[in-house]
């Protein structure tokens, strides 16, 4: 019978299909003698699965990020920063519960464009996503409160629009949110403000402006005021 595909065949695609001939940290690749976790730029578990493919700053990385590596069930770190990657973003995904694993996702820097998949924001160990100077647009779901895990979400110089959902808040662990240079209209969630002294926020000034006035439960994020000083107990009279 026919041999199912392994992680390193779904790997592979990647060299065929993003220019694998041209890296400059290509070492070993296609020497299945070897096997694939010896190939430069993955690391693999005891069992030999993919846990990481890391070819971030690879400037012969050109094309689009193919479906295949979804299937990569193991696959806790993902990063094709800085390097040519184009197209959109498979919608596979997260879809389906496929990389329920994957912590970091590092593909800012990019030629990316199009809108975030859906599925992205259901992978619920997902605590690094770097999607800064891209050129993807939309808007941000509501569903992104649902990645508990999050410390750093950079979503700087993007094309991305809309309204900041409120969900925003429920990232306790946030500690770095990137969303300058964008589209963003409206008000910063209103709970981000309690923990904003942990979380190093950037921000475009449409996001704080005074008019018009916020509706519940929303709140435009200035620096806090100085408390105004209380009136004295008694007027003095006039002389």
């Amino acid at each position: 019978g026919i041999s199912p595909l392994s992680d390193c065949d779904y790997v592979e695609v990647l060299y065929w299909n993003n220019s694998g001939a041209t890296w400059r940290r290509n070492k070993q690749w296609l020497n299945h003698t070897v096997g694939c976790c010896k190939w430069q730029g993955l690391r693999c578990n005891r069992d030999g699965r993919i846990t990481a493919v890391e070819l971030g700053r690879e400037k012969g990385f050109t094309g689009v990020l193919p479906a295949a590596i979804a299937r990569l069930s193991e696959l806790e770190k993902l990063t094709l920063h800085r390097t040519s990657l184009s197209g959109t973003l498979p919608p596979e995904l997260g879809a389906g519960g496929s990389l329920r694993n994957l912590r970091t996702l590092r593909v800012g820097r990019s030629k990316l464009s199009g809108t975030l998949p859906a599925g992205l924001f259901t992978i619920p160990e997902l605590d690094e996503l770097y999607l800064k100077r891209t050129r993807l647009s939309g808007t941000l779901p509501r569903e992104i409160g649902g990645l508990s895990e999050m410390r750093e979400l950079e979503l700087d110089e993007a094309r991305l629009s809309g309204t900041l959902p409120q969900q925003l808040a429920n990232l306790l662990k946030l500690r770095k949110l990137g969303i300058k240079e964008n589209r963003f209209r409206g008000y910063l969630p209103d709970n981000l403000h309690y923990f904003m002294e942990k979380c190093s926020i950037t921000e475009r000034k449409e996001l704080h402006s005074p008019s018009p006035p916020p509706a519940p439960p929303y709140r435009p994020w200035s620096a806090p005021s100085p408390p105004a000083p209380s009136p004295p107990a008694v007027v003095p009279p006039y002389r």
